[in-house]
């Protein structure tokens, strides 16, 4: 039985960030190997990427229709290379990002994850974008609380030098802190609302649950790319 017989093709837009986009791969592959048995190249499905060069969207959105314009063309791009289901590594981004069919949403995702849970109170760790636009306001089901303003501006900085290549123990330790600070105020768990937040901090390093937002998507994908999967 060959791949194409197991697996939908699957399409990953990055590139927001790049080093979050490989980190999914590497995730993907990890779960068909220790989920669904991969071990011959022929086991693995075939996955498109294309790292789009995005104008920023975690500090400021300067233009939105140029975010949309982008976005737009990199999905067109990903559907015509025959992806059946395409996966977007970036939080931020769904403020600006036309959903259809085919594209999972790594937000419902995670907000599926803490109904599943049966969580009554979440923290979020967020850029400052996905804070303003409210994009887990639809989270219903629970409370959320965040960090004060100065402290998600400390976050957003965080997230920017994690872009740049930087991740150090003292940004760590202020995650942590922050974190903390959330479970105290009753969060039950810790969402990793940015991507590139899950390569500074994990499981680990706290005894607080996280909820690592790359990780929910890459689950998903995967399963959902399985012909026979529906969940």
């Amino acid at each position: 039985m060959t791949s194409q017989t197991i697996w939908k093709t699957i399409g990953i837009l990055g590139g927001m960030g790049p080093e979050s986009t490989a980190e999914l791969y590497n995730r993907m592959i990890k779960l068909c190997q220790m989920d669904y048995g991969a071990k011959y190249d022929s086991d693995f499905p075939s996955i498109f990427i294309l790292n789009l060069p995005l104008p920023d969207i975690v500090e400021s959105v300067a233009d939105t229709e140029l975010v949309k314009a982008s976005l737009k063309m990199g999905i067109e791009k990903l559907k015509q290379a025959g992806c059946d289901l395409i996966a977007v590594p970036c939080n931020t981004v769904f403020f600006a990002l036309d959903i259809d069919s085919k594209i999972l949403n790594i937000i419902d995702e995670t907000i599926y994850e803490v109904k599943r849970r049966k969580l009554k109170k979440v923290g979020l760790l967020s850029s400052i974008t996905t804070s303003e636009k409210g994009l887990y306001e639809k989270l219903e089901a629970a409370e959320i609380v965040q960090p004060s303003k100065n402290e998600l501006k400390q976050v957003n900085k965080i997230i920017l030098k994690i872009l740049a290549g930087f991740k150090t123990e003292e940004d760590k330790a202020f995650l942590k802190m922050v974190c903390t600070k959330m479970s105290k105020a009753g969060a039950e768990a810790i969402i990793l609302g940015c991507t590139e937040l899950p390569l500074i901090i994990s499981q680990k390093d706290t005894e607080i649950e996280l909820l690592d937002t790359l990780e929910i998507l890459a689950q998903a994908i995967v399963s959902k790319a399985r012909f026979g999967n529906y969940d």
